[in-house]
C-alpha cells in the first residue's frame, strides 16, 4: 500500500495547516479528493506558482508523481522565501533531483532550507513504513522544523536556529 495524498493532507488539516493542492491532473486535484483544501489547482505547475502567496510563514511539501515533476516544483520552491520546504522520496531520489538542479545552475546553498527526505529521525533512523506512520512522522516534522528533520546540506534543524 502506498501513501495517498488525500490521507497526508487530511493530517495536515487536522494539524491546523491551511492546505493548497496543486497537481497538473484534474482527476487528482479536485474537491472530491480534497474537500477541506483551502485551494485546489489542476493546472501545470509553472502556471500555478505565480498564483501562490508564498511568504516566510509558508510550508511547502513536494509530493509529486515522479523525479521530473519533483524537479519542476523544487526548482520553484527554493526560489521562494518559504519557512519550510520538504520533499518526500528516498535519499537516492533526493540526491538525483538536486544534482540535476545544480547542473541547471541552481547553487547548492539554495537547498540548505530543504528537508529531504522529509520526516522525523527517530532513534537514529528515518521511519517510513505504512501510510499512517508516514503521516504521523511528516506532519510533526513540518510543524517543528527547528526541532526535527535533516536538511539536504546535512545540517539539522535546531531550537533557536533561524530555520
Amino acid at each position: 500500500m502506498r501513501p495517498t495524498p488525500t490521507g497526508s493532507f487530511a493530517v495536515a488539516n487536522l494539524a491546523g495547516f491551511s492546505t493548497t493542492i496543486v497537481d497538473n491532473r484534474e482527476n487528482f486535484a479536485n474537491r472530491e479528493r480534497f474537500p477541506e483544501a483551502a485551494e485546489i489547482y489542476a493546472e501545470e505547475y509553472e502556471e500555478v506558482f505565480a498564483k501562490l502567496p508564498v511568504n516566510e510563514t509558508s510550508y511547502l511539501i513536494v509530493v509529486t508523481r515522479g523525479h521530473r515533476d519533483d524537479m519542476r516544483v523544487l526548482r520553484w520552491a527554493v526560489s521562494t522565501n518559504a519557512r519550510y520546504i520538504a520533499m518526500i522520496g528516498s535519499k537516492r531520489k533526493v540526491i538525483n533531483v538536486i544534482k540535476e538542479l545544480e547542473k541547471e545552475g541552481i547553487a547548492r546553498e539554495s537547498f540548505a532550507r530543504v528537508f529531504a527526505p522529509m520526516g522525523l529521525e527517530i532513534g537514529g533512523g528515518r521511519i517510513s513504513r505504512a501510510p499512517p506512520q508516514i503521516e504521523r512522522i511528516i506532519y510533526p516534522g513540518a510543524s517543528l522544523p527547528r526541532l526535527a528533520g535533516r536538511r539536504v546540506d546535512g545540517g539539522r534543524g535546531a531550537e533557536g536556529s533561524s530555520r
